[in-house]
């Protein structure tokens, strides 16, 4: 038959005490306790204070960088500049680069690519005409000529517009030189059939003013080797004419320029 636990503390018939008397076994202590939520949290709003006021001063050493303008969409060599053309990327440039991109849009509106740009790339001045440099509009009335050359003796594209100078180079008896036929020329259209081994052909039509010069592009197409130059950046015309090796020309009944 069971019975009620012994609840006294004085030893038993069996001479051991069921309930420790002080002193004897280990001492149990008090445990103590986790931090609060509250404080919890305390802390990592002070940790998160910490770390906003380090980025803030990181930041505040760093380029915010500028406005510049990129290609909305891809654009062809060739193409007049418009607004729609356009639009607004903050970058952090080089100084190298940023002297060369636009910052503004009234200095290229207007101007033709020279190079084709793809969508978002960066427009830096050596991809544009400026345009006071290139024909606006229609052409003023002139004569046309349209001649084939050689492809690898002319740039890869020329826009509509653009200003170019014709060189002649005849050859005679080992000796040659070279004569510019028409100067300011402006390129009404232009096809370039290059191979990409420098073999193949190039066609353009240019609007020449002086008919002289327009006489004398007919007569060189047939009988010297021709080369186009891009003049539409060039701050001044080409030389007359150069001479090498004894062979020259007598230019004082017609300069050959437009």
């Amino acid at each position: 038959m069971l019975s009620e636990p012994n609840t006294d503390r004085t030893p038993t018939s069996h001479g051991t005490s069921p309930v420790p008397i002080e002193g004897d076994g280990p001492t149990l202590k008090r445990r103590r306790s986790l931090p609060s939520g509250r404080a919890v949290a305390g802390g990592l709003l002070v940790a998160l204070a910490g770390i906003g006021v380090f980025i803030a001063a990181r930041s505040g050493d760093e380029d915010p960088g500028s406005d510049y303008l990129v290609a909305a969409e891809q654009l062809d060599a060739g193409s007049r500049i418009e607004a729609s053309d356009l639009e607004w990327h903050r970058l952090s440039l080089t100084n190298a680069v940023a002297n060369e991109a636009y910052v503004s849009l009234d200095t290229i509106i207007g101007g033709v690519l020279v190079s084709p740009l793809a969508a978002g790339e960066l427009v830096q001045s050596s991809a544009v005409a400026p345009p006071n440099t290139t024909a606006e509009g229609a052409i003023e009335p002139s004569h046309e000529v349209s001649f084939p050359f050689e492809a690898d003796h002319a740039p890869d594209r020329l826009a509509h517009g653009e200003r170019v100078s014709v060189l002649a180079t005849y050859a005679s008896s080992g000796e040659t030189a070279t004569r510019v036929i028409v100067s300011g020329g402006t390129v009404l259209e232009y096809r370039n059939e290059d191979d990409g081994f420098g073999t193949g052909s190039a066609k353009i039509t240019l609007a020449v003013n002086d008919p002289n010069a327009a006489l004398d592009l007919a007569h060189v197409s047939h009988t010297a080797a021709l080369t186009i130059v891009r003049e539409t950046l060039a701050k001044g015309p080409l030389p007359e004419h150069i001479l090498v090796d004894g062979l020259g020309f007598d230019l004082d009944d017609r300069s050959g320029a437009q």
